[in-house]
């Protein structure tokens, strides 16, 4: 058995009809997050990273695994899995040993593995990993979020709304030169200062700043448009920048 690579938009029409038989009303997170995620990409309005749709096993796949890659952050995977009471233990295992072999080089760059999917198939996926590379410290790093689609009436809607920063402030697009090592050095999860300056240019991000020009605040948008820093200086608290932020970032997005 095999990987099944998804590469056109009628296959993953396909696919996601088959996810939406089975879970018409979303009401598993897993399958509402794929369900999101695979209208973006047959849109083919997917953001700058590389996603991979894979199933296993190649004939009737009984799990879905979407891979996003990027050069400034880990790779990125969320797994569909079948429900509990349907899991056969092998077949878990070697879905994931395809899928850590296919991107051993990707996992090694970066550390680690970021995955969103339930309990039982993130175990699976750390003991994999600990097997593939050795021992070596390749931590799974478990995150939640992820794509969510909007027609395009609602983005009409959003992009519509009319932003008014707080008295004395303005917002506007992060200067990188300036401001990417001041936001490097108060972000407790950036990987290095590189990174963050390269998430910075990749991907949209919002600051305030005072009459004087002095950053207050910033905001910075993740893989999926997700908030993934927001700060705001101490001495700038309580006056409402941190929303302020969010409604443009999410319209430059």
């Amino acid at each position: 058995m095999s990987l099944k690579e998804y590469r056109t938009a009628e296959e993953l029409k396909q696919l996601l009809a088959k996810e939406l038989e089975q879970d018409p009303l979303r009401e598993n997170p897993i399958t509402a997050l794929l369900d999101s995620t695979l209208r973006v990409v047959i849109e083919g309005e997917f953001p700058i990273t590389h996603l991979d749709v894979l199933g296993y096993p190649s004939e009737n796949p009984q799990y879905v695994y979407c891979m996003e890659l990027s050069d400034v952050q880990h790779p990125y995977m969320h797994v569909r899995a079948p429900p509990v009471s349907d899991v056969e233990e092998k077949i878990a295992q070697d879905g994931a040993r395809f899928v850590i072999d296919r991107y051993r080089n990707q996992i090694l760059a970066q550390g680690r593995l970021m995955i969103s999917t339930d309990q039982p198939t993130s175990d699976v996926f750390e003991s994999v990993l600990a097997e593939i590379f050795d021992g070596k410290a390749m931590k799974i790093v478990e995150s939640e979020c992820g794509m969510f689609y909007m027609t395009k009436e609602q983005r009409d809607k959003l992009m519509s709304m009319e932003i008014v920063p707080p008295e004395g402030f303005n917002l506007q697009p992060v200067d990188v030169s300036k401001d990417g090592d001041t936001i490097h050095s108060s972000w407790k999860n950036g990987i290095s200062a590189d990174i963050t300056k390269a998430r910075l240019s990749c991907f949209p991000s919002i600051s305030a700043r005072d009459q004087n020009d002095n950053l207050a605040g910033w905001a910075i948008t993740g893989r999926f448009g997700q908030i993934s820093n927001e700060f705001v200086v101490p001495e700038h608290r309580g006056k409402g920048l941190g929303r302020a932020e969010r409604p443009p970032r999410v319209q430059v997005h």
